[in-house]
């Protein structure tokens, strides 16, 4: 029986590198894997396997009574085919995961700025050899996990691997900005579709406090909310009656400006958001000057409520 490798549904390129980085790693060191995606990946992941005609083996009748979760580590990242006592492993970068709940996993969870970070290692401390197709994935996604190392979450680990990575890929700044360009169209109806691919919802505890929180990482951000501020307001407030959520709230994180830009017509949401980053809102829309990430707000809410 061959173990199945997938992350959560509709992946973005972390998850997806992980799952097809970590099915060739078992394969090449003895233990017969396949990848199993759900959902559709991100636009990113679909760019890259595009634009230099990978294929990936995808195996969707592989039995799944073994599974090992990449990039995912709550219980809600799992799809609805997978039972908590089917995952063997999980290997993560998340603070706050639900690791307790998967009682016959190996757990690896570590902070470092992207999960496709922990497979390289693998390969690197093991010297397995990586082919060129999975080693492109796993360098772009420590790129965008890391914002092209700008954000805080970076490691010297992220950036060891990636420069191990590269030695065999010879990839120049081009390819990151044709990376970066690539995940930045939200032309006409691509907006909609692309925040509700990135949302993600948070309890907080007590009445009053499920957040759900959309994060896009693009071009262009200050440009597309100057013009386009109302349609992200109605994404938003459509998300928040289709979720169930209480608040709501998007963060662009604006990748040529260096800002985030954080939106939302949600008075109470505005106020915890002023407290815990210390930013102001004026007309529903709030700058800050560096970049931070979900990961980086998420326990600093989780602070604020206590």
């Amino acid at each position: 029986m061959k173990t199945v490798v997938t992350s959560y549904t509709e992946p973005d390129l972390d998850g997806y590198a992980c799952s097809v980085g970590y099915a060739e790693f078992l394969n090449k060191t003895g233990t017969p894997a396949v990848v199993r995606i759900f959902g559709t990946p991100h636009i990113e992941a679909r760019y890259l396997v595009e634009k230099f005609g990978f294929e990936f083996e995808e195996d969707k009748n592989a039995s799944l009574e073994k599974v090992i979760l990449v990039d995912a580590s709550e219980l809600r990242d799992l799809n609805n085919f997978i039972k908590p006592e089917q995952i063997i492993e999980i290997i993560d970068h998340r603070k706050f995961n639900d690791a307790e709940a998967f009682k016959n996993a190996k757990i690896q969870i570590e902070l470092v700025g992207s999960a496709a970070t922990l497979i390289t290692e693998k390969f690197h401390t093991n010297n397995v050899d990586i082919s060129v197709p999975v080693a492109t994935m796993l360098y772009g996604a420590i790129v965008s996990n890391t914002l092209n190392f700008r954000a805080k979450v970076t490691t010297d680990r992220d950036r060891l691997m990636a420069d191990w990575l590269n030695q065999k890929l010879g990839l120049t700044q081009e390819f990151i900005d044709e990376m970066f360009r690539a995940k930045s169209n939200m032309d006409g109806e691509l907006l909609a579709p692309a925040i509700d691919a990135d949302f993600a919802w948070f309890d907080f505890g007590g009445t009053g406090n499920k957040i759900g929180y959309a994060q896009l990482e693009m071009m262009g951000a200050k440009e597309l909310v100057e013009a386009r501020k109302e349609e992200v307001l109605n994404i938003l407030n459509e998300l928040k009656a289709k979720e169930g959520m209480d608040h709501i709230f998007i963060s662009f994180i604006d990748l040529g400006e260096g800002i985030n830009i954080f939106v939302t017509n949600d008075s109470r949401m505005q106020d915890i958001l002023s407290k815990v980053l210390n930013v102001s809102f004026e007309h529903n829309v709030a700058l800050r000057p560096e970049f931070i990430m979900r990961k980086e707000v998420t326990p600093l809410l989780k602070t604020y409520f206590g």
